[in-house]
């Protein structure tokens, strides 16, 4: 399953970029948004030594310092050990997510708030997701990055040959949240999952999971997964939906002199 997870993952990443492929790793360049990290950046595809990976990290900042970017975003899904991580003599930060899965006739087990949840297929829709995202997002993105952002993802959930729709959540017609649904074969990713503060811990992500859930489900696939970061308190709200960690990713942000 893990092997199906991480195929999905740089198919939704086509989605947004394009990409150049070597023997053990993948290139991701958004021109349309250059300075978002998760779409600009390089992922190694197979399992390497630590030393082969110290030896990625040099020859891909070179290639990102000839491009003139000011950062180099590498991820990979395998371990490496603390020690490899603490001798790495560079400006850089390190992120760690897990990856959840679930069945999706699981949905059935889980509670729903009777939340009002469509899936974006007209312009107003789609608006009230932009809304909707931004709120989420500009507090820990900054204003102008959460704009860019949501409109660089827009252009992606209007084209009807992506599998990436949005859905939206509503209270009272108001949009309170949204989750983006991305299928690819027989998996499903759900993705970018945001309840505005306001609105939290009262039912609504649980109604939104039981819902996609149930739409994967109708759509003949059996399995869903999401990404949350480590250190997140969000895994413990997957976990009591009866997702389960079947995987890791690592990310390692490195600042750059250009």
């Amino acid at each position: 399953m893990l092997d199906k997870i991480l195929n999905t993952e740089l198919e939704y990443l086509k989605r947004y970029s394009s990409y150049e492929e070597e023997d053990k790793l993948m290139r991701f360049r958004d021109s349309k948004i250059p300075d978002m990290y998760s779409h600009n950046c390089t992922v190694i595809t197979k399992v390497v030594s630590e030393d082969e990976l110290k030896a990625i990290i040099e020859s891909e900042m070179d290639i990102r310092k000839k491009e003139k970017q000011p950062f180099l975003m590498i991820q990979f899904d395998f371990e490496v050990s603390d020690e490899f991580i603490n001798q790495l003599d560079y400006d850089f930060e390190v992120e760690k997510y897990d990856y959840y899965g679930i069945g999706t006739i699981e949905y059935t087990k889980l509670n729903n708030r009777n939340a009002k949840i469509v899936k974006a297929i007209n312009q107003k829709t789609i608006k009230d997701g932009v809304i909707v995202d931004i709120d989420a997002n500009t507090s820990h993105m900054g204003l102008d990055f959460a704009i860019r952002r949501i409109l660089r993802k827009k252009e992606v959930y209007e084209d009807k040959t992506s599998h990436l729709d949005l859905y939206v959540v509503y209270e009272d017609e108001r949009p309170i949240g949204n989750c983006e649904y991305f299928f690819n074969h027989d998996i499903v990713k759900i993705e970018d999952f945001d309840i505005i503060e306001s609105h939290q811990r009262k039912g609504y992500g649980t109604s939104v999971l039981k819902r996609l859930l149930k739409q994967a489900l109708d759509d003949g696939i059996d399995f869903a997964y999401l990404i949350t970061e480590s250190a997140d308190t969000a895994k413990e709200f997957y976990r009591k939906c009866g997702m389960k960690k079947i995987g890791i990713r690592t990310e390692l942000n490195f600042k750059l002199q250009t």
